[in-house]
């Protein structure tokens, strides 16, 4: 599976990218990618690969880190894509 989350904010990119290497970190986690977007918001999103059976256990501790950077986030959004086909 993979989780998508799309957000805004108020770091810089390098911030950004270097605070989403966290999610590298969580059990069940197979890979993540920090997308920013050209134009446009939300300016950025991550990608998450998830193993199936621990999709629910990685979105939970996604969204307890979003808690952590409440004041430099906003606007996020997350949703799960399966593979299809």
């Amino acid at each position: 599976m993979k989780r998508i989350v799309i957000f805004d904010s108020y770091g810089s990119s390098s911030e950004v990218s270097l605070e989403a290497a966290r999610a590298r970190s969580i059990p069940g986690v197979k890979s993540v990618d920090v997308l920013e977007a050209m134009e446009g918001s939300p300016r950025y999103c991550l990608i998450v690969e998830t193993d199936d059976d621990q999709d629910k256990t990685v979105e939970d501790r996604l969204q307890n880190l979003a808690m952590q950077y409440t004041q430099y986030i906003s606007n996020i959004s997350t949703r799960t894509y399966r593979k299809i086909g």
